[in-house]
């Protein structure tokens, strides 16, 4: 038997340590990645999943010792109990990808422990209707382990220790199964520490969490089944569990939130007082072996297993007392129950899906948590969670560009707010890819607000695969664990840039039972109705108009760029709190000076989106008609963007008389887009004579006009318009290619010096009503209110999901 255990021991310590090589390209491509949240103790986002080498391992470790035996004996026992650890970590796999509802990943493990304590049961002497207990302590030991695995090194050191002890009891009993399940446990997460320790290091993930907590509960049943005393088996476990149960214990009876994340675990707080990770793992570790130490006497001298009892008692009491006074040592940090915030709960690991129905709605949103601090008795507050589902977000690496949400995001905490934009992974207009073959999920920290980026299919123009496109991206969002790690909302915003992602945020805020604020950009159906692709009274015209009026009623309150929406909503007869949020523009630390510009080409420019609603046609028709005039052959029209229409609008130019000094220039970052249309004589615009203007219009182009400072020309017919309320620029017709060409030649006509009183009059304005740092104030009022609306409604029972 030594040669094989000797064997399998280098064969579990070799993979262990060689396989993360493998594991960790796979991992970074499936984006299993863990981001920071209060409870966490890491402060950047870390590859998750790794626990897959130690399970691999250990599956090499087991297959091995069983081989080598067969010749003699396969043990039934390490069959058992290999298998079902095994399948303990398969399930944290599962979680770690995918990711479970509360009620499924709970009756996994209760499974799990059920089929693990009836194959033991057979082997030894227990009753049957020990075999439900057992079950049960199996599943909590699942959740124990990943309720603990929350520092560098604690989870592998507990596994060395656990498993060293073990292995040590079935030699004192003469178990070769048990030396071997010991063993490989201990040896395995030996081989990963080194992984989870090094600079840039990894996690174990629920994947060996699971394992570990699987492992070792199996192994100890197995172990009381066969007759081992019952302090020698939960010695090595006392620190684990007194830790885990006693925290649980004192959040249910102070009446705090006991299934959300927090970092009230004793070893959380002795790390949050400032001692390095390796240090609280190592010192859990030692007081585990000390108490394991204790648990072999007792194995070893059975009548004297009440002194083994009161030496484990000791020792768990030295925990409690060395945490103790480290806490009340200076610098003491203590933080108290984080309530509805991060990735995982401390029952059966809730993660993404759990529900709250039977709490009081105000325990559901009262996130914001004091952090006391002994060192000047300062108070700070917590910002709330946002998350803001809007399909096609854009962000500076990503798109070149940024938008609303983006800007809003980078002041949201100076209000109380924490925003995390959920958006697709695809490019918009162009609908490009932009993730890595296979890669589900992306995210970076941008600024202020963390983009998660979830995979939709590539498309082009506004064909079926754009409908597809829509479709696979709201389906991603509601898919169990797209979403796992991320900080637990306080509300959730859904932006209907089209309604399918603005349902698919209603369902997530009724999932986490939060408020939901509808973020309509777009009136769907009646933009559409409105632009001619859609007909008034056909099926899918009232399917839209139906999904909208769900939408708005499922809310809370409606936030808006256009300022009408509040009157259209009245006019559909319902009662919703409205807020208007324009578009604007963020202020940079340095402005280019807004100069007259003298001695040069006189230069018309459109910058933006390329698009068939842009209303683009007539601006190129009205320039050629300008550029035809005596004395305007200089005279130039630069074009800057893209979009499904520049090639059709390329090829109408390549066939107007002044077709030669239209030029069609590539989008540019946002960064440069001020200094972009800084380098204009004149910036156009021009929208299409509609109805549905009535209710407002909000271009972000038109806000980036103003802030470059110089004069604009624009061309429509809208309930609000800042070009008129600045005085900067000269407002016509819409879609009136005449009066397009007339503003053209009437700005040129000015001297120098008009046009430049006329860009400081635009950009005074812009800066003074639609600055986003003051956009994002109003923005989280309304998030504010929305929130107080919610805790005023009846409350509903909300059914897990």
């Amino acid at each position: 038997m030594i040669p094989a255990l000797a064997i399998s021991a280098i064969v579990v310590l070799i993979v262990s340590l060689l396989l993360p090589f493998v594991l960790r390209p796979l991992l970074t491509r499936l984006g299993v990645v863990d981001v920071p949240n209060l409870r966490s103790s890491h402060e950047r986002p870390v590859l998750r999943g790794m626990g897959l080498a130690p399970l691999m391992a250990m599956l090499a470790g087991y297959m091995s010792f069983v081989l080598l035996l067969a010749s003699t004996r396969a043990d039934s026992i390490i069959v058992s109990v290999g298998v079902l650890s095994l399948a303990a970590g398969l399930l944290g796999w599962i979680e770690d990808v995918r990711g479970l509802p509360v009620r499924v990943r709970a009756a996994a493990q209760l499974a799990i422990g059920v089929a693990a304590s009836a194959a033991l049961q057979g082997s030894g002497s227990t009753p049957m209707w020990l075999v439900p207990i057992f079950a049960i302590g199996i599943a909590g030991y699942i959740n124990v382990a990943n309720f603990m695995d929350g520092l560098d090194g604690i989870s592998g050191l507990h596994g060395v220790v656990v498993g060293a002890t073990y292995g040590v009891l079935g030699l004192i009993f003469g178990f070769p199964w048990l030396i071997a399940a010991g063993g490989i446990l201990a040896v395995a997460f030996l081989g990963f520490l080194p992984w989870n320790l090094m600079r840039g290091g990894v996690f174990l993930g629920d994947v060996g969490s699971y394992l570990l907590g699987g492992s070792i509960g199996i192994v100890a049943v197995a172990a009381l089944m066969h007759g081992v005393p019952l302090v020698a088996v939960l010695a090595p476990l006392t620190i684990y569990l007194v830790d885990a149960g006693g925290t649980l214990l004192k959040r249910i009876l102070k009446r705090a939130r006991w299934f959300e994340a927090h970092r009230e675990h004793l070893y959380q707080r002795i790390q949050g007082s400032g001692i390095a990770h390796l240090r609280v793992a190592v010192l859990t570790a030692s007081l585990s072996a000390v108490a394991g130490g204790f648990g072999l006497v007792a194995a070893v001298n059975l009548s004297g297993w009440w002194v083994s009892a009161l030496g484990v008692l000791a020792v768990t009491a030295a925990y409690l007392a060395i945490g103790a006074w480290i806490l009340r040592s200076p610098g003491e940090r203590l933080v108290p129950g984080v309530a509805g915030v991060g990735a995982r709960s401390d029952l059966m690991n809730s993660g993404e899906g759990h529900s709250a129905g039977s709490l009081s709605r105000r325990m559901r949103t009262e996130t914001s948590t004091e952090i006391f601090t002994a060192k000047g008795n300062e108070y700070m507050s917590e910002p709330k969670q946002i998350w803001i589902v809007n399909h096609y977000a854009t962000e500076p690496a990503k798109d070149l560009q940024a938008g609303r949400h983006y800007f809003l995001s980078q002041h949201l905490p100076s209000v109380g707010w924490q925003a995390t934009i959920i958006a697709a992974s695809t490019t918009h207009p162009r609908g490009k890819q932009t993730h890595r073959r296979f890669q589900q999920r992306r995210m970076l920290k941008s600024g202020a607000a963390l983009f998660v980026w979830l995979r939709s299919n590539s498309y082009e123009g506004n064909g079926p695969l754009r409908v597809l496109n829509m479709i696979l991206f709201t389906a991603s969002l509601l898919a169990p664990g797209s979403l796992r790690g991320l900080k637990r909302p306080d509300a959730i915003v859904g932006s209907s840039v089209h309604p399918l992602a603005a349902w698919g945020a209603m369902r997530l805020a009724k999932r986490y039972a939060v408020p939901f604020i509808f973020e309509p950009r777009d009136l769907w159906p009646e933009s559409l109705v409105a632009l001619g692709r859609l007909k008034r009274g056909s099926a899918l015209e009232i399917l839209l108009g139906k999904l909208e009026l769900k939408l708005i009623r499922g809310s809370v309150g409606v936030v808006s760029p256009l300022p009408g929406v509040g009157k259209y909503i009245e006019g559909l007869g319902i009662d919703k709190p409205f807020s208007w949020v324009s578009n604007g523009v963020d202020v940079p630390t340095h402005l280019p000076d807004i100069a007259a510009v003298e001695d040069r080409d006189f230069t018309c420019m459109y910058l933006g989106a390329m698009g068939n609603a842009n209303a683009l046609e007539p601006i190129l028709l009205a320039f050629n008609d300008f550029a035809s005039l005596p004395g305007n052959e200089r005279a130039r029209l630069r074009m800057i963007g893209d979009g499904p229409k520049r090639l059709e609008l390329a090829d109408l130019a390549a066939g107007l008389a002044c077709g030669e000094r239209i030029s069609f220039e590539g989008p540019v970052p946002k960064s440069d887009v001020i200094y972009m249309a800084n380098q204009a004589d004149c910036l156009v615009a021009n929208m299409f004579d509609l109805e549905i203007y009535k209710y407002g219009i909000s271009l972000n182009k038109l806000f980036d006009y103003m802030y470059a400072g110089r004069p604009i020309i624009f061309a429509a017919k809208a309930l609000n318009n800042p070009i008129l309320e600045s005085d900067g620029g000269i407002c016509v017709r819409p879609n009136d290619q005449q009066q397009i060409a007339q503003a053209m030649s009437q700005i040129q006509a000015m001297t120098p010096a008009m046009r430049l009183q006329m860009g400081i009059k635009a950009r005074a304005h812009v800066m003074s009503e639609y600055s986003y740092l003051e956009l994002a104030g109003t923005f989280g009022r309304a998030l504010d209110r929305a929130s107080a609306t919610f805790l005023e409604e009846p409350l509903p029972a909300v059914a897990a999901s």
